[in-house]
């Protein structure tokens, strides 16, 4: 992406901004706290990290805010946090809302945004609040995950294909054997919102085991805390949630108590390696300077706008053979070599005849 600056007045140009470049998972890696003072303008910055097949991208947008009258963080402030960003919709001013995790209050006239290049980043291990995917090789049932889910007894398992429909528990003390996909939904009733927990099961044809993502709905804390140690009944199995892929022990040990979603390491922002840093431009020569010459003492000024004389007249001199050059009136014409000599026959001729008579 290349780099690009635009300025905001309002909030309906922010929130277009924001939808045009896709701003998402936003972090703030670099701000100065607020003060009790507000100051007229403030400089943050916002990181977008963009995921990819190998190493991800951090893209570096820096925000300058002017006419500030709203400038307060009610909380912490984490690198690493996702921010959630809220914009008021106003047609002349800016008011917008940071949660990082506090919440970082903005009240301005304008913001500058500049969109820098991309850098490689390495992401923090992050887990996802609402959701893990577990997969190993020991066989399950219906029966087993409701007890290790403890799934309240009035909630019933329905298989969302195209509508919820009820499963028949016949077959719930039966191994779930591949293909199986689906989601699988614990609720009270068909055609509820949001389930209790749901399952989704993605069992390939040629795989053995089990593979699925649990995804947390309706339950409590305590409820999505409990439903967190799944793991643990599984034997040796893998988990993965957000940038984490562990193995079930260090799942419970690390990940699966406390509620916690995120380390303290923060992200790394690589820097470009000598191959990929641009080659600097070779200066460019600088323009000579030109002097105006110095005016010959005799030289008259000329005066602005007065056509110069051209060399060849300003270095001519009087003809060979005058003492010196008569001057010219204005509007005359100067006789040519040709004419003179003719004239100089002529006047000859006319003496040599009147003193012949």
């Amino acid at each position: 992406m290349s780099k690009k600056r635009v300025m905001c007045g309002s909030g309906a140009e922010l929130i277009a901004f924001a939808e045009d470049e896709y701003l998402s998972e936003v972090m703030l890696p670099a701000l100065t706290k607020p003060s009790k003072k507000v100051p007229k303008s403030v400089t943050f910055e916002w990181g977008l990290v963009i995921p990819g097949d190998g190493a991800a991208k951090f893209q570096s947008y820096m925000v300058t805010a002017t006419g500030v009258t709203k400038w307060s963080l009610d909380g912490a402030w984490s690198k690493t946090h996702v921010i959630e960003m809220d914009f008021a919709p106003t047609k002349k001013r800016i008011a917008m809302t940071q949660t990082i995790p506090g919440v970082l209050a903005l009240e301005c006239a304008s913001l500058s945004i500049e969109r820098g290049g991309l850098k490689r980043y390495t992401l923090p291990p992050r887990i996802l609040a609402d959701r893990f995917l577990v997969f190993g090789a020991r066989e399950v049932t219906w029966t087993e995950l409701r007890q290790w889910l403890a799934v309240p007894d009035e909630l019933d398992m329905y298989d969302q294909t195209s509508v919820d429909t009820l499963i028949d528990h016949a077959k719930d003390d039966e191994v779930i054997k591949s293909p199986c996909f689906g989601l699988h939904k614990f609720q009270t009733a068909a055609g509820v919102e949001a389930p209790w927990i749901s399952v989704a099961m993605m069992l390939a044809i040629t795989t053995k085991g089990h593979y699925f993502s649990v995804h947390r709905g309706t339950c409590d804390d305590a409820a999505w805390e409990h439903a967190k140690q799944l793991p643990a009944q599984l034997g040796p199995c893998e988990v993965m949630s957000g940038t984490v892929r562990c193995t079930g022990e260090e799942w419970i040990a690390k990940w699966a108590s406390g509620g916690q979603t995120s380390t303290t390491k923060p992200g790394r922002v690589v820097a470009p390696t000598k191959k990929q840093r641009p080659r600097a431009r070779a200066a460019a020569p600088k323009k000579a300077i030109r002097r105006p010459r110095p005016e010959s003492a005799s030289a008259p000024s000329r005066p602005s706008g007065a056509r110069a004389a051209s060399p060849t007249r300003a270095t001519r001199g009087p003809r060979p053979g005058s003492a010196s050059a008569p001057s010219r009136r204005s509007g005359a014409r100067s006789a040519s070599p040709a004419r003179s000599t003719k004239r100089a026959r002529k006047t000859s001729t006319s003496r040599a005849g009147r003193a012949r008579s």
